[in-house]
């Protein structure tokens, strides 16, 4: 693991996720239905805590443990039905349940994350339903107007072009106006927010011709789908979106901040893991250890990859509060 992460920080060169652990992933310590509730109630002029109030380490992800919980219901009910009955409709419903549980649980990841509490859940459904069909329209447009210039072929060598930057443009024109949302950490929300809305998108997409064609085959996609591809949209759309709101802070956008080394470089890396994750998974191997090494090890490595990157953006914006706050101290200090 310290190696991963001396190469992941040489590689990118941010700062590694400090004090991040295995509690800050998943947690049972909800508290009562009424705390709970507070917790959820966010956004508002009475809910937004001021500076000093807010706490600068790693949270725990009460809203995306719950969610895991509730989806794991869900999907437990919706699976017995397709089992036990076989229809095409129940296959149906189990397609769309999954096709969204898991994009969506990953956003409530950076919901908690969001420690700021400036951005409402009203407005996270917002960005994932207006976000994904937005980001799919840009993401179409852009393959049009592109086809004579990158290769399309089975391994998907344009997706990593295409589909990183229109979900980017998908959240700047939805939240880009937005002023209060000057955090690094509001960028990272945003940018998964949009990411879970394409992968949901994209996931039913590649559901559905299994339901005609291998109604069995349904439950591998969506788990195999839900735990590599989904994630990996939210992460990269996080990532992308967190560094350049921290290029923007509390400014408006403009061009020159699309041209910032912090976010190309952020940019150019989700793309590189897009592209190499196509290529792994168009490659043709026989079953067994020729599988393990060359696609499911790759795989797995290009995964914690992408966490990692969208940790580290997140890390930055913790360090972004913590700094915020101490200036202010100091200016109160002054006085």
């Amino acid at each position: 693991m310290f190696f991963f992460h001396a190469v992941m920080r040489k590689v990118t060169g941010f700062p590694a996720p400090s004090g991040f652990g295995i509690n800050n992933l998943f947690t049972l310590r909800f508290g009562n239905r009424k705390t709970f509730n507070d917790y959820m109630s966010c956004g508002g002029a009475s809910t937004t805590p001021a500076l000093n109030e807010i706490s600068a380490s790693w949270p725990h992800p009460r809203a995306f443990s719950q969610t895991v919980l509730l989806f794991l219901l869900v999907m437990g009910g919706l699976s017995f039905a397709a089992v036990f009955f076989g229809d095409r409709e129940n296959c149906l419903e189990v397609s769309v349940g999954g096709a969204m549980a898991f994009p969506i649980a990953y956003a409530m990841f950076f919901f908690d994350l969001n420690v700021s509490r400036n951005i409402s859940l009203f407005e996270i459904i917002r960005l994932i339903a207006l976000g994904g069909i937005l980001s799919h329209v840009i993401a179409l447009l852009l393959y049009e107007l592109s086809h004579e210039l990158i290769p399309r072929d089975a391994i998907g060598w344009d997706a990593a072009f295409i589909e990183e930057p229109a979900k980017l443009i998908a959240a700047v024109l939805l939240a880009g106006g937005i002023r209060d949302f000057k955090w690094t950490l509001n960028g990272v929300l945003i940018g998964a927010a949009v990411g879970a809305g394409f992968a949901a998108l994209e996931n039913i997409i590649y559901l559905f011709p299994q339901i005609e064609s291998a109604p069995r085959l349904v439950f591998p996609v969506i788990f195999g789908r839900g735990i590599t591809i989904a994630l990996m949209h939210v992460a990269f759309t996080g990532a992308v979106a967190g560094a350049l709101w921290r290029a923007k802070g509390a400014g408006p956008f403009s061009f020159a901040l699309f041209l910032k080394p912090m976010f190309l470089r952020v940019l150019l890396l989700a793309i590189g893991l897009h592209l190499l994750n196509n290529w792994l998974a168009g490659m043709k191997t026989n079953t067994g250890i020729s599988l393990l090494l060359v696609k499911q090890i790759p795989g797995i490595l290009l995964l914690l990859c992408s966490v990692y990157v969208v940790l580290s953006v997140a890390q930055m914006g913790l360090d972004e509060v913590r700094e915020a706050q101490a200036k202010q101290s100091a200016s109160q200090n002054k006085e």
